[in-house]
């Protein structure tokens, strides 16, 4: 079973590790969009260089904000899956927090797969990594393919091809919000083959605007791996609450703690089952 675990996790490290832009948006927070204008005539080039600078605008308004996630994995051919309720904290420049609540299903997909999978997304959002798997013309060649209208929002579509082979990379279709210069969906498969085991990985990555800024909302990876066959993870993003002074006091009360996050599900193993109420 550890060839099942390790080629999962190699493939899932790939969409987690990836530092999208989430770029500040130009329209005020509580207004709607105008209608979206025809496709102005930009090439992929000046595409890259507006999400690169949205992106910094991002880095110097954006100091923390915190989501409801839950995790999901499901292998039909074992007929088993697993789900990780948390909270994830981000203060800036680079730190991620997780606070476990429940969790469900088989324990070696749960701790072996989503708990280490946790794990690597915090380290991953940490130190030089950032950089280099960062969606940025020094990792990708963009090309342009076409514009279309999603949910009122003029996008760009662009092909993205990694400049490297790196698993930590992908090659795909990622669509860019033409006002926001942020990226609202990608669809992909990853640079470098995960694993020996690991026959193909499929993902898809959908964001949402919250406020002035976009997030993820739902991140989907379907692996195929030999033997184990077909493996699908969700990730669901809700809740946000974004620059809110109380988030670093609960980020201080996480790190206080000093538990990892095998630490906080391991304690929920050993607690006893409640006795129902008379």
């Amino acid at each position: 079973m550890s060839c099942l675990r390790n080629s999962f996790l190699s493939a899932c490290i790939l969409w987690l590790a990836i530092e999208i832009p989430l770029a500040a948006a130009q329209t005020p927070a509580g207004q709607n969009p105008a209608a979206p204008a025809p496709a102005e005539k930009i090439d992929s080039a000046t595409i890259a260089a507006k999400m690169a600078e949205h992106n910094r605008m991002r880095d110097r308004t954006l100091h923390n904000y915190a989501a409801a996630r839950v995790y999901k994995v499901e292998n039909k051919r074992v007929n088993k899956s697993a789900m990780v309720k948390t909270t994830m904290v981000f203060v800036q420049p680079d730190e991620k927090l997780f606070e476990v609540h429940s969790y469900s299903g088989m324990g070696f997909l749960r701790k072996g797969v989503l708990n280490r999978l946790i794990e690597t997304e915090r380290e991953n959002s940490r130190g030089n990594l950032k950089a280099k798997i960062a969606m940025s013309a020094e990792n990708y060649d963009f090309e342009d393919i076409r514009s279309e209208t999603v949910n009122d929002r003029l996008q760009y579509v662009l092909r993205a091809k990694a400049r490297r082979k790196d698993k930590l990379l992908f090659n795909g279709t990622i669509w860019v919000d033409a006002e926001d210069f942020a990226v609202t969906r990608i669809e992909g498969r990853p640079a470098k083959n995960p694993s020996f085991w690991t026959r193909k990985v499929d993902f898809i990555q959908e964001y949402k605007k919250q406020g002035p800024y976009w997030f993820p909302a739902l991140n989907t990876s379907v692996t195929q791996v030999f033997i184990f066959g077909r493996t699908t993870t969700e990730i669901e993003h809700t809740n946000y609450q974004v620059n809110r002074p109380e988030l670093f006091e609960k980020a201080a009360e996480i790190r206080k703690r000093g538990e990892k996050l095998e630490v906080q599900i391991d304690a929920k193993d050993r607690q006893p089952p409640e006795k129902p109420q008379p």
